[in-house]
């Protein structure tokens, strides 16, 4: 049997200290859904005191600043400066054309994975399996759709880019950047339980990163995001009209061919990577043998078991709810004042 080579002193500070990095990570992405839960319970609180547009602008910069405010008390206790990150230049020779590129991936990713869990979650209703998913209030007006649809896309795209591919991808880059890249996707994914954004955000993070890592510029990854988020509340809008059913199919198809296609322009650029200071086994390795990952799962299966999925049905669905049977004799009923009302009434006639 083949004897395991033991680490150097050397080795094995050099491993904690990738793990306590990788864990760091996953820490704050679980205070940024803490804080989630507070800042956006307390803007639900004002919420009903306020109009549409005040209590819109409220909830989306409560859950804006919610993502933030860890990351950037992360990047300070690391003693590295915010700065540099908004004034990178883009690495790339072609980035505007990688940013279309990169926009019509995201959008159309993002676009066929929103309806392909819309159908799943039909197919799960079928089988017993019923599901909460909160969708947000897009208003009742145009004027109030666009609205929400510009500072959603602004405020999310600024702070997820922000925490995710500006501070914890570059946090990770330097020591490999598959491992980095899967940390900050998950991270991202993870982040606030929504059974939408979990789908979506593993395929548009891991999108999301791999540009970053390639383009090296969080405006360019900032509008990406602001494209996702605005197809996202375009599905959520639309996928309520009934006149429109009859071509959220195709919809759903042409997002799946166009996003591969864009997406696959972008992954074949024949730019290498930079080589980590760590290979890729070992950092792999240490991302499991991270305690910060198995609490972020941990949690997120919780809330999916106790707040998204159930088999008991909805109460309030109108077509649960019970019907009188025919020729059903009703209960005895006696109300003093309507006898003595018909009694005088007759009386009278």
């Amino acid at each position: 049997m083949k004897k395991k080579a033991e680490l150097t002193l050397e080795e094995q500070t050099h491993r904690t200290r990738l793990r306590d990095l990788y864990c760091g990570i996953f820490v704050v992405a679980i205070f940024v859904w803490v804080l989630q839960f507070v800042l956006g319970g307390l803007a639900n609180l004002a919420a009903p005191h306020l109009n549409f547009y005040g209590a819109t602008a409220l909830t989306l910069i409560a859950n804006a600043l919610a993502v933030f405010l860890p990351f950037f008390v992360y990047q300070k206790l690391r003693r590295d400066p915010v700065l540099p990150l908004f004034r990178e230049k883009p690495q790339s020779e072609h980035f505007v054309l990688h940013t279309l590129f990169g926009i019509l991936a995201v959008s159309g990713i993002t676009l066929a994975l929103a309806g392909l869990t819309d159908r799943l979650l039909s197919f799960l209703e079928g089988l017993g399996l019923h599901s909460t998913v909160t969708v947000p209030n897009l208003g009742d007006s145009l004027l109030q759709n666009v609205f929400y649809l510009l500072l959603s896309a602004l405020l999310s795209s600024f702070s997820y880019e922000f925490a995710f591919r500006g501070i914890a991808l570059n946090a990770m880059k330097g020591e490999n950047r598959i491992a980095a890249l899967l940390v900050s996707t998950v991270a991202f994914a993870f982040s606030d339980g929504h059974l939408y954004h979990i789908v979506i955000r593993l395929f548009v993070g891991f999108l999301l990163g791999s540009f970053y890592l390639r383009v090296r510029s969080f405006w360019c990854c900032m509008i990406l995001h602001a494209a996702s988020s605005a197809v996202l509340d375009f599905w959520w809008w639309i996928s309520t009209k009934q006149e429109y059913a009859i071509i959220v199919n195709f919809l759903i198809i042409l997002g799946l061919i166009f996003g591969i296609a864009a997406a696959l322009c972008i992954f074949l650029s024949k730019k290498e990577w930079e080589p980590g200071s760590t290979p890729n086994k070992i950092a792999i390795k240490e991302i499991f043998t991270s305690f910060g990952i198995y609490v972020i799962t941990g949690l997120l299966a919780f809330n999916l078991l106790v707040f998204t999925f159930s088999t008991d049905s909805d109460p309030a669905d109108p077509l649960l709810q019970p019907v009188p049977e025919e020729d059903q004799i009703p209960p005895l009923h006696f109300d003093r004042d309507e006898e003595f009302e018909d009694y005088y009434n007759s009386e009278g006639n």
